[in-house]
């Protein structure tokens, strides 16, 4: 083969490529008929209604329509061209509506280990809290594992494959523990903190219940006679922590009687007790 011929090869093999495509995009052109044409426009509305629908539910309405279309398509003998853009169509449409599902279920996650991870947290560093405090760290305990089984449950409504361990360890970072891994060893560990505050919130428990037994012996004490009584291994400042969360929770009620202030139970609070010694929910 001499060099004027495999330059005629270089030429025409280029040109006979491009009319074999012509050709074969001619075929395929005329195997398409009418119906074809409506089906791949059916399509493509659908495609385009799942693309700018601002709801998820609507986008998953028009994907079932579409694998509907696509079903009775192939059952009607339309052309392999016609069900090939379909199917890209369908691929398209089925990665959009998984995408949002995805979104919408990491946004309801994000939420839940957001919350989550601010009451371990609270639970964990119970070491540095204040008197004051000691209540929220028990609260703090119960709502960190109830927003554990939140987290889980997420996946109820979830239909596309998400994967929730790896999800925590990715999200939470440095702050994840494989505690975490499970219930049993979640409550372990946080149980384990909250004993070690236990004793001061008993102490605690017991002050509150002593100053709403001084008030109901005396129906009326004087505000400041009540926060300078002495009481069991309490400081001034415990008492009077004590009294502000009594006020904050409903319990006892202050009147203004010229220039000095009393403090008596609520209506609540007496009918609570009905003549029987206050007690607080155990931890």
């Amino acid at each position: 083969m001499n060099d004027t011929t495999i330059v005629v090869y270089l030429i025409l093999l280029p040109l006979a490529l491009i009319i074999f495509a012509f050709v074969d995009a001619k075929t395929h052109s005329r195997s398409m008929n009418d119906d074809d044409w409506k089906q791949v426009e059916r399509s493509h509305k659908e495609w385009d209604c799942v693309t700018w629908a601002e709801k998820t539910s609507t986008a998953q309405k028009h994907l079932d329509k579409m694998e509907a279309d696509y079903e009775m398509a192939v059952a009607s003998g339309t052309s392999e061209k016609a069900l090939a853009i379909m199917r890209d169509n369908l691929r398209e449409s089925r990665e959009d509506v998984e995408q949002r599902k995805k979104d919408k279920w990491e946004e309801k996650a994000d939420k839940v280990l957001s919350d989550f991870a601010d009451e371990y947290e609270q639970v964990i560093s119970c070491e540095e809290c204040t008197f004051s405090e000691l209540e929220q760290v028990i609260k703090s305990r119960n709502r960190c594992v109830n927003l554990w089984y939140k987290y889980w449950d997420t996946l109820r409504d979830c239909d596309v494959t998400v994967y929730p361990k790896q999800y925590m360890r990715d999200y939470l970072g440095n702050d994840y523990d494989p505690c975490m891994e499970s219930s049993e060893a979640l409550k372990k560990k946080l149980d384990e903190h909250v004993n070690i505050i236990r004793p001061e919130y008993q102490r605690k428990k017991k002050l509150l219940n002593a100053i709403l037994k001084e008030i109901e012996n005396e129906d009326m004490v004087m505000r400041a006679a009540l926060l300078k009584r002495s009481f069991s291994n309490a400081t001034e400042k415990e008492v009077a922590c004590c009294y502000r969360a009594l006020v904050a929770g409903g319990k006892v009620v202050e009147i203004k009687i010229g220039n000095r202030w009393f403090a008596m139970l609520s209506d609540k609070e007496k009918k609570k007790l009905c003549g029987k010694n206050p007690t607080e929910p155990k931890a």
